[in-house]
């Protein structure tokens, strides 16, 4: 199987080469996209970094904040950015700070990217902890033998890769109810319609108190909450109705 060398959508910017390993890396043994935090503002300034001849670092790839995606290393090359891990890891660097989130477009990128490598090598889109589990990963999650980096990315990005990761994998089918599973409600349509009818009372009461201006800070996002939970309710609630009413 051929494996490819550079991720289309990006701009291939040579890092210098002694920053990173041989030629050595063999697509079929990669096992992990490890997800790194730059501790820097801008890509201008890892660019300089990994062209740098005194850093003795590289990454395959950064992304900016504004979604502009870079590769520094060829993928059938060792990039040095997780230590023990280097042979088996494609390293995305991603400009910022630990404790910030990615931005929208810089996650966006970064999950197309994530798509594109876990399709070319058959490495899992989602989430992993445990660098013996194939998927894709935090450095931090490394440990001290992927060079013992805890931060990095940081729990906000790893959150959002969470969230989108888990997203984007197929929904979970289920079989259609029969006598034996089917699962019957305890109270009548007509019940339901009260409950609808009180619900809708109450979201008119909390909502008109919170236009009234008689609240502010956190008990306004209190209210508004509550309005919002007694919306989705009734709209349930309501669904259920019609439904037992065909």
């Amino acid at each position: 199987m051929t494996y490819p060398l550079r991720y289309p959508d990006a701009q291939f910017i040579p890092a210098y080469v002694g920053n990173h390993g041989p030629r050595s890396m063999i697509g079929a043994d990669i096992r992990r996209i490890v997800v790194h935090i730059a501790q820097g503002g801008t890509i201008n300034g890892l660019i300089a970094w990994f062209k740098d001849p005194k850093a003795k670092v590289s990454s395959h790839f950064a992304i900016a904040q504004d979604g502009e995606v870079v590769q520094f290393v060829e993928l059938d090359t060792v990039a040095w950015a997780e230590a023990a891990y280097n042979e088996t890891s494609i390293s995305i660097e991603h400009v910022g700070f630990t404790g910030h989130q990615l931005t929208g477009p810089q996650l966006a990128a970064s999950l197309k990217l994530i798509r594109w490598l876990s399709h070319e090598f058959d490495v899992p889109a989602k989430r992993t902890a445990s660098p013996d589990i194939p998927g894709v990963i935090g450095h931090g999650e490394l440990g001290v033998l992927g060079g013992n980096h805890p931060d990095c990315p940081g729990a906000p990005i790893l959150s959002q890769l969470t969230h989108v990761l888990s997203a984007d994998q197929p929904p979970h089918t289920l079989d259609p109810p029969t006598k034996e599973t089917a699962v019957k409600l305890p109270f009548t349509v007509a019940q339901l319609k009260v409950f609808v009818a009180e619900a809708g009372a109450l979201f008119v009461y909390v909502n008109d108190f919170v236009k009234a201006d008689h609240i502010t800070g956190t008990p306004l996002i209190w209210l508004n909450a509550a309005a919002a939970i007694v919306t989705a309710v009734s709209h349930s609630v309501n669904k259920v109705a019609a439904k037992k009413t065909t």
